[in-house]
């Protein structure tokens, strides 16, 4: 496994086992996570926009000195759903570059959480979003 799978690899059981559940409310929200990439230094805040639907399209802008990018998605209790690893900027529910048709794979069935951190060649944090919510419809 490359340092990069394994960077990943340790990201997601970090993440998986130590997401809090969601504050009650009306609207769902994303969990709360102890470990925040953003407030590394030198870490680029990243929009990200998704489009909705059962197999959503994430898009993102690069990011200066990234060379590969994760998706990472969530339940809204923190627990692992999909995840993603590329140089793509752009990627649908279930790792396709186009709108899969009838494919196999995953599908969003609920609201879920999601995150894009960007990563240089040296494994380096370099850009990450915040947690934000899907729903599928």
């Amino acid at each position: 496994m490359s340092r990069l799978g394994r960077a990943l690899l340790a990201a997601l059981v970090l993440a998986a086992v130590l997401g809090a559940p969601r504050a009650s409310g009306a609207e769902p929200a994303p969990s709360r996570h102890p470990f925040d990439a953003l407030e590394l230094p030198g870490v680029e805040k990243m929009g990200i926009s998704v489009s909705r639907g059962e197999r959503p399209r994430f898009t993102w802008k690069t990011v200066d000195g990234a060379l590969e990018y994760a998706l990472v998605v969530q339940t809204l209790n923190g627990e692992p759903y999909w995840a993603w690893r590329g140089t793509s900027t752009k990627v649908f529910l279930g790792g396709e570059r186009r709108r899969p048709a009838n494919a196999a794979g995953p599908v969003l069935t609920r609201a879920a959480q999601y995150q894009v951190t960007a990563f240089d060649a040296e494994l380096r944090i370099v850009g990450a979003s915040e947690w934000r919510v899907v729903a599928p419809h």
